[in-house]
Order: structure tokens, then sequence, then C-alpha cells
């Protein structure tokens, strides 16, 4: 599923979206591509980052960790995560991790 902020302060359907069950077995990989196509090819999303929010611990194969860090430096972007619940666990792709 995918959220696009077409409206100015549309804050009332971000959070509508974000209350949605996803239905768990989490697959990190697919928005975290689906994140870099949309910041390559939108000039408006020019220099913009990547937002992760999980419940659980962000697990990514070793090639695509490789393929995101180039995607990283070649969009001149950064990946937050905030992780929800459980511990921490360190990975080698998120710039900055915030636990709650």
């Amino acid at each position: 599923r995918e959220f696009a902020m077409t409206e100015e302060n549309n804050a009332a359907g971000l959070l509508h979206f974000l209350r949605q069950g996803f239905g768990g077995g989490t697959d990190y990989e697919t928005p975290m591509k689906r994140a870099c196509e949309i910041i390559g090819q939108d000039k408006g999303y020019e220099k913009a980052d990547i937002l992760m929010i999980s419940d659980g611990d962000c697990v990514l194969s070793e090639d695509f960790i490789e393929h995101l860090q180039t995607q990283k430096r070649l969009l001149n972007c950064s990946v937050f995560s905030v992780l929800c619940h459980g511990q921490r666990v360190a990975d080698s792709f998120s710039d900055e991790v915030i636990v709650l």
C-alpha cells in the first residue's frame, strides 16, 4: 500500500493510512526500493530522506543493503528508522535509529 501526500497538510489522511493493519510479515525491501524510485524520479523530492517506521527490527539482505547504500549516495538521501517495539539491533543501512 502506498500513501502520497498530494494535498497540503493532509495529516488526517496520513493518520488514517498509518492506522491500517498490514497483516504482519513485514517486507522492508519493497518499500525502501519504492522510496528510492520516488526520490529519483520526482524532482520535488530532491534531497529527500526516507523514514522507516516499524514495530520490529528491520532486516534486509546483504545484496539489498549494498544496493540501498549505492542509491543513498546517488540520491543524496539518508534513512532514518523508528523502532516502535522490540530491542535495537545494529543495522548497516540506517543513518540513525530511534527506539520508542
